[in-house]
């Protein structure tokens, strides 16, 4: 193979540089900072062997010719390396602008490079682009600050004209503000060619602060992405376009904050993650240019317009019809005091009717606002034209507080709506209407209070939720004709003390809350209730601790049903005097076993305590065709048998009591347990009294009980027997049971101060257990009376048609032995 022959070198290349000292749009938009952090007239000086802002890190070689950072390393003007073989030429780079002493060049010696204020690359930028004397239009302080004088009209504001193009890079920080009065203002222009929209990115900015005016003269549309920080609009501060323009504000953030103005014919707020708080001034505007422009909440699963200082002024949204495609909106706040101060909405604003099922819409305000779809004055709440809407929503940071005229009407028809109120207290003084099948919200921060004769009228087949944070007091009677009732406390102590809810007919309404399924009060704090509660169906009172004020009563004798009592941190605390009751006898029955017909409504009692549960004096805890059950989680069972006597009474069911603690009590005068079957001989329940310390375990107590129930021997059986050494004297039947089982000899004492206790037990079983765990039962004085039906059969003879016929023998709570012999007499 012939060799290939390498080609001779040619000429060398010509290299040939030229820069000029144009100052860019500073990042660092910071135009009140007087740190000189912007290098100055970047193309005004060129480095060989530093690149840090306009040069090269390496040598520059053209032939046998090279710059290097010995021989260019600092060009001001020009280098040549040979006959024009390598050239660099550096233009501008020194440059006088006004409020600044001296010119302004771009570095001295070596690699030194100077810096300027970002207010004076303001300037720079403008003087570098024009040379005329007028090109320059923002005023500088000789800290080098932005002020608010046009050098070239001696008068308000600075102005800075730039293109949509000159905003390519992200802004580290921006302030557009002046260090007086903030008088200054951006013009956003079009370039000769290129997008007719302008993007302002602000998402990583470290600080905004628009103080100044944004004027987006020329752009079809406009948008400023505020990325996560919460964009901060100055009570100076403006943003608007010309007349049909289109603004779009884009932030992640959930809070934003206007105190200025912002202007568009369309102006469209969008947040991606989800709910957005727009917190108003007195000095903020929302303003369209006529009555067909829109603010339009895009991305936005709720979005919160919000009244931030409703003692002053309030803020305005005119000209503007309000739109989300699926977005919960809520405008405006009520004050705490003071005249009134709403959000105003202006003669051209509007609201677009929702689509259904795509958002709620709340007007707050004690002003009047009056729009073509929505009208209210003060003391009257009405919401109309919403059928497309799922909800009404009245919140404030300050009070909400119905007067004497105060209503709440909605004509939404949808089954899923709801109607909120949230305020830092919620005060009624007269009546409050929901005339719908939706659901109402009482949010408060601090108090829900109720006086006078207010109500709460809620038709069809609504629900109501209180929740008083710090508190809830409801004086007087309400109305509801609901299905549930859910009251609840964030913090602090929901007071019921004076409140009346009573259920009548289904039609009745006077002082009546007829709910369908029951009552369910629910609070996240603690629950006092007082007064007098009847319900229809039962009810669950579920708080951190529970307490029946001395003297109350909560009834379910109206329908059967159960009362339950849940505190999940705290005690239970029934008072003196105080009464549950549920379920109803009728007709009043004779002593002994009932019958069926004895029972009217069915009822439980049943009470679960994290902590312990305490019985005042003449208390009363019955049930009817049920059960009462006592459960403490860690605490004692207290009862206190102080003259009166307190009684537990289960009338066709039994009573069980499950302490993780001791069962006490310790006063001389007598208590009462009380339980009687219901039913024959064949087929009873109830008749049964489970004392169980040491064990939480009702669940077990109950099932042991039942089962000692349908196991009952033909003989009385006591255990130990003789029923000995427990402070009871026992009166027995011809069958029942009497047990006590314990973790120690001496853990049960039944007459701790010296009077024995009285077991009547007469078909049925009293049990007593204490665990090995040091737990005891110590009362004194306890009269417990165990019913159940005892069976004798007639023997077949003439006068006696049936053959072996039951007879179920008087049971009487006097348990005589006379009465026992009549029964046994008759039998025969």
């Amino acid at each position: 193979m012939a060799p290939v022959a390498l080609g001779t070198p040619g000429d060398p290349g010509i290299i040939t540089i030229e820069t000029f000292g144009t100052q860019p749009l500073p990042t660092n938009f910071n135009l009140t900072s007087t740190t000189q952090s912007e290098f100055a007239l970047p193309g005004g000086l060129f480095n060989v062997g530093n690149a840090t802002v306009n040069g090269s890190a390496a040598s520059i070689v053209a032939g046998e010719f090279s710059a290097t950072s010995q021989n260019a390393g600092n060009v001001l003007t020009n280098f040549d390396a040979g006959t024009g073989q390598l050239t660099i030429t550096v233009t501008g780079n020194s440059f006088n602008v006004t409020g600044v002493t001296g010119p302004i060049t771009s570095g001295a010696t070596g690699t030194t490079r100077n810096k300027v204020t970002p207010g004076v690359a303001l300037a720079l930028f403008q003087v570098t682009r024009n040379t005329a004397l007028d090109a320059q239009t923002i005023g500088l302080n000789l800290q080098g600050q932005v002020t608010d004088t046009n050098p070239q009209t001696s008068a308000s504001p600075s102005v800075l004209t730039i293109a949509a193009t000159d905003l390519y890079r992200s802004f580290t920080t921006f302030n557009l503000a002046t260090s007086v009065a903030n008088q200054v203002e951006l013009v956003v222009n079009l370039a000769s060619s290129g997008p007719t929209n302008a993007l302002m990115d602000l998402s990583v900015a470290s600080l905004i602060n628009i103080a100044g005016r944004i004027n987006f003269a020329e752009p079809e549309s406009s948008t400023i992405a505020f990325g996560s920080k919460a964009p901060f609009i100055a009570q100076t501060g403006r943003i608007f376009t010309h007349a049909d323009g289109i603004l779009t504000l884009t932030s992640t953030n959930s809070t934003w904050t206007l105190n200025g103005i912002i202007e568009a014919d369309q102006i469209t707020l969008r947040n991606p993650s989800g709910g957005t708080n727009l917190m108003m001034s007195s000095s903020a505007q929302l303003i369209g240019f006529d009555g067909d422009s829109q603010l339009f909440l895009s991305a936005v699963k709720n979005f919160n317009i919000v009244n931030a200082t409703p003692n002053l002024t309030p803020p305005l949204i005119n000209n503007l019809r309000i739109s989300a495609a699926a977005a919960s909106i809520q405008i405006g706040s009520i004050p705490k005091s003071g005249p009134a101060a709403p959000i105003l909405l202006g003669s051209g604003a509007t609201f677009l009717t929702m689509a259904a099922g795509n958002g709620t819409l709340g007007i707050v305000a004690v002003g009047n606002i009056v729009t073509q779809a929505l009208e209210i004055a003060p003391g009257f709440f009405t919401f109309a034209n919403m059928t497309g809407a799922t909800g009404v929503s009245i919140q404030t940071t300050g009070n909400i507080e119905f007067d004497e005229l105060a209503s709440v009407r909605t004509s939404m028809t949808s089954t899923k709506a709801t109607i909120s109120m949230a305020a830092a207290n919620v005060i009624f003084a007269d009546n409050v209407t929901v005339d719908s099948s939706a659901a109402m919200t009482i949010n408060a921060t601090q108090q829900i209070t109720q006086t006078g004769d207010g109500n709460l009228f809620i038709s069809d087949n609504g629900t109501i939720l209180i929740i008083g944070q710090q508190g809830v007091s409801l004086e007087s009677d309400f109305f509801f004709t609901n299905q549930d009732i859910h009251v609840t406390g964030l913090a602090g102590t929901i007071d019921l003390s004076n409140s009346q809810f009573t259920s009548l007919a289904s039609n009745a309404t006077l002082g009546s809350y007829k709910p369908a399924k029951g009552a369910q009060f629910t609070f996240a704090g603690d629950l006092i209730v007082g007064g007098d509660f009847t319900t229809k169906t039962g009810m669950t009172m579920d708080a951190d601790s529970v307490t029946i004020e001395d003297d109350s009563t909560v009834y379910n004798t109206l329908g059967s049903g159960s009362i339950n009592i849940i505190s999940r941190t705290g005690d239970v605390l029934i008072g003196d005097g105080a009464e549950l009751q549920a379920g109803m006898l009728f007709p009043a029955p004779p002593p002994g076993v009932l019958a069926t017909n004895n029972i009217q409504f069915k009822g439980s009692v049943n009470i679960t305590a994290q902590g312990a549960f305490n019985l005042g004096h003449s208390g009363l805890i019955q049930s009817v065709g049920g059960d009462v059950k006592v459960a403490t989680n860690t605490g004692d069972i207290n009862l206190d048998n102080s003259v009166p006597n307190g009684e537990i009474r289960a009338d066709g069911g039994n009573i069980v009591f499950a302490a993780a603690g001791d069962i006490l009590n310790n006063d001389n005068d007598s208590f009462i347990f009380f339980a009687r079957a219901v039913g024959t001989s064949k087929s009873f329940t109830g008749g049964g009294i489970s004392l169980v310390a040491g064990s939480s375990n009702i669940v077990q107590a109950s099932t042991d009980l039942v089962n000692a129930l349908k196991t009952r021997p033909a003989t009385f059986l006591s255990v130990p027997d003789p029923f000995t050494g427990f402070g009871v004297t026992l009166n027995a039947g011809t069958r029942g049971v009497a047990r006590a089982t314990f973790g120690t000899v001496d853990s049960i004492d039944m007459a701790i101060n010296g009077s024995n206790s009285g077991f009547n037990v007469n078909g049925g079983v009293i049990t007593l257990t204490t665990t090995a765990g040091g737990a005891v039962i110590e009362m004194d004085n306890v009269n417990a009376t165990a019913l159940a039906p005892i069976a004798f059969h007639q023997k077949n003879n003439s006068m006696n048609a049936e053959s072996g016929a039951e007879l179920v023998v008087d049971t009487g709570d006097d348990f005589s032995s006379e009465d026992e012999v009549q029964d046994m007499a008759l039998a025969k």
